[in-house]
């Protein structure tokens, strides 16, 4: 599952709270994206998610707007990201356009019909 709810996201009703919840302890994967981090401050359990259970939780900070979601790096970054907490392996390459510390790459996003 994939989160970009930002900070003081609608609370959950408490079922769904504790089937995500179930669903992360045995085995599923959660990606949090820049501020999903702390999208419930009173769900105890959501706070705790990373590092318990079986399930795998990846967060990135990066994705704020646009701009920042072609960045190279933080495509690269997701992806892999996405693909650990899916499956606990990361079988993607560096791509030869990731970005360097003398040089920043992006890709335009573009909306396909």
């Amino acid at each position: 599952m994939i989160s970009n709810f930002g900070n003081s996201a609608a609370n959950w009703p408490e079922e769904t709270q504790s089937a995500f919840e179930d669903y992360v302890k045995n085995g599923g994967a959660f990606v949090s994206v820049h501020a999903a981090n702390n999208s419930f401050g009173d769900w105890q359990e959501y706070n705790h998610m990373i590092g318990y259970g079986k399930g795998r939780v990846f967060h990135t900070t990066l994705g704020h707007d646009t701009d920042s979601c072609e960045g190279v790096g933080f495509i690269v970054t997701f992806t892999r990201g996405v693909e650990w907490a899916a499956t606990g392996k990361v079988t993607q390459k560096i791509p030869s356009d990731f970005p360097t510390a003398q040089k920043a790459t992006s890709r335009s996003f573009k909306l396909r019909n």
